[in-house]
C-alpha cells in the first residue's frame, strides 16, 4: 500500500550483486535479441545459437554490460559466456519437446482489477502451446540454485501468480496453463505446473495466493484508512491484528523467523526503515 497507493519507493536492493544485474541484463538482452532476429521461429534461433554466438553476445555486452569487457573481468566474462551458451540451449530444447511457440520477450500487459488497484505484468517470455494456452516464464540470472526452487515449492511466487491473472484479465477467454521461473546461470526451469524434460515442483500447500494478495491489499488498506499501521518484526506474531485475522479473512500469510517460528520475520530490504523507527 505505501508503495503503490502512496507512491513511496526507493532504490532496488533485491539483487545486491551488480555483477549478477549485469550479467542479467545482458542475457535478457540477448534473448530478447535472439528471438526478434530469428522472427520467433524456434529452429532460426538454434541456428544462430550455432553459427553466431560470440558475435550476438559481444553485441549485447556492449550494449547492456560493458564493464565485463575490462581487462579484469577477462575470466568472469569467459565464465558467464559459456553459461549462457548452455543455459540458452536447454532452454531452447525445453520450449522443442513442449512444442513451444513464442509469442515474445518482454511483454506488458495491463488491467485493472478495481476501480482502486491497476496491475501490470512484464512477460520475459510469453509462449503459447500446442493448444493455444499461455505459457509465462520469467528468467533470473541469480547465483542461488534453490531461492526460486523454493520460492515455487512454498506457494510463495507471487509474481508468477500476478502474471498469470493480469494476462487472463488483459485477454478475457484465454488460459494460462504454465508459470515458470527460468534460472539462467544455472540453466534450470522451475514450475510446478506440467511441461516435460523438467522437475515439476510439488507445493506444500497449494493455494490461490492471488486472491490471498488481494484480500491483504484491502485489509492493509483499510486499516491505514482507520489510522493502523502494525510494526512487529521479531516479535511475537500473536500480537498482530493482521496474523490473528489471516485464516478468517484469507490472508496471504506473514512470514516467520527463521530460527523462532513464534516471531514475525525481519524484512531487511524494506524502504521503510525510517517509518518503523529504525535505520539500522
Amino acid at each position: 500500500v505505501l508503495r503503490y497507493q502512496a507512491g513511496l519507493s526507493g532504490s532496488s536492493v533485491i539483487e545486491s550483486s551488480k555483477e549478477n544485474r549485469t550479467k542479467g541484463n545482458v542475457a535478457h538482452l540477448f534473448i530478447e535479441e535472439l528471438v526478434k532476429d530469428s522472427g520467433k521461429d524456434l529452429q532460426a534461433m538454434k541456428r544462430l545459437m550455432e553459427k553466431n554466438f560470440p558475435e550476438r553476445l559481444e553485441k549485447a555486452i556492449l550494449q547492456k554490460g560493458a564493464i565485463l569487457l575490462l581487462a579484469e573481468n577477462r575470466i568472469m566474462l569467459t565464465e558467464f559466456s559459456w553459461q549462457l551458451e548452455k543455459s540458452v540451449d536447454n532452454l531452447l530444447r525445453i520450449l522443442e519437446i513442449n512444442g513451444l511457440k513464442v509469442e515474445g520477450c518482454e511483454i506488458v500487459r495491463e488491467c485493472r482489477y478495481s476501480d482502486e488497484l491497476s496491475l501490470e505484468a512484464r512477460i520475459d517470455m510469453l509462449l503459447k502451446n500446442e493448444k493455444g494456452s499461455y505459457v509465462i516464464i520469467d528468467m533470473k540470472w541469480t547465483t542461488s540454485k534453490t531461492y526460486y526452487n523454493r520460492l515455487i515449492k512454498e506457494n510463495k511466487a507471487l509474481q508468477l501468480e500476478v502474471y498469470r491473472e493480469v494476462l487472463k484479465r488483459s485477454e478475457p477467454g484465454i488460459q494460462v496453463s504454465v508459470v515458470a521461473y527460468y534460472n539462467l546461470s544455472h540453466g534450470i526451469l522451475e514450475t510446478a505446473d506440467e511441461l516435460q524434460g523438467v522437475n515439476i515442483i510439488t507445493q506444500d500447500e497449494p493455494k490461490d495466493i492471488f486472491s490471498q494478495a488481494m484480500n491483504s491489499y484491502v485489509y492493509r488498506w483499510n486499516q491505514l484508512n482507520a489510522g493502523i499501521i502494525e510494526m512487529a518484526e521479531k516479535l511475537p506474531l500473536d500480537n498482530l491484528e493482521y496474523f490473528n485475522d489471516t485464516e478468517k479473512h484469507d490472508l496471504y500469510p506473514l512470514e516467520y523467523d527463521s530460527q523462532i517460528k513464534t516471531l514475525k520475520k525481519t524484512n531487511d530490504f524494506s524502504d521503510f526503515k525510517t517509518f518503523k523507527g529504525g535505520l539500522l
